[in-house]
């Protein structure tokens, strides 16, 4: 279980990825997440994600021009990235991914 964080849950959901990985679930529970740093969660392998609370990316264009995962198709930014072999994301209607 990651714990609610405003200021940067991304350590916290990358350390629960890790030790979830090859067969467990990182749950996020009902409260607020705020993504700071660039997360690269692509080496996931039989996980599942439960976000059941609120994601939001930190306002900060300078922050982001500087941690942000460039794809040179049409120039595209990505704050977080998710990939590998199995891998299940569930909401169950109460999780929010907020990329405003």
């Amino acid at each position: 279980e990651v714990k609610p964080n405003q200021t940067d849950a991304a350590p916290g959901i990358l350390a629960a990825a890790h030790a979830c990985n090859n067969g467990g679930t990182v749950f996020l529970p009902p409260g607020d997440f705020v993504i700071a740093t660039a997360l690269d969660l692509t080496f996931l392998n039989n996980i599942d994600f439960a976000i059941w609370g609120n994601i939001t990316f930190k306002k900060d264009l300078d922050l982001w021009s500087t941690q942000a995962f460039q794809y040179t198709f049409q120039t595209a930014s990505l704050f977080w990235r998710f990939g590998g072999d199995n891998v299940n994301i569930y909401g169950d209607g109460k999780g929010v991914i907020d990329g405003e």
